[in-house]
């Protein structure tokens, strides 16, 4: 899923960053989810220090992609080490943080 323009939030005093309820509908409906369902998330570090949110479903596949790739098997090896150790799964709360 492609996400077009800007938004701008602050993280809160518990680290928690609140997702735009647009987007959050959107990732419901591509993940399958009711929307008063708990949406749950991995959130990892992307490129250009930019946080990646992926659907349960869309990190599985990611991963795939990557057990599959034919790329040189020791570097593919050290960027799992790196991007699975960075990433978390979350649940978004009620407020959509």
């Amino acid at each position: 899923m492609v996400f077009t323009g800007e938004y701008e939030h602050s993280i809160d005093a518990k680290n928690r960053i609140a997702i735009p309820s647009e987007v959050r509908s959107r990732i419901q409906g591509t993940a399958g989810g009711k929307k008063d369902a708990g949406l749950r998330l991995y959130v990892t570090l992307g490129e250009g220090q930019v946080l990646c949110l992926y659907t349960e479903q869309g990190f599985q596949e990611h991963a795939d992609t990557l057990r599959q790739s034919d790329g040189d098997p020791d570097e593919i090896l050290a960027f799992e080490a790196l991007w699975f150790s960075l990433a978390r799964l979350v649940e978004v709360d009620s407020a959509g943080r």
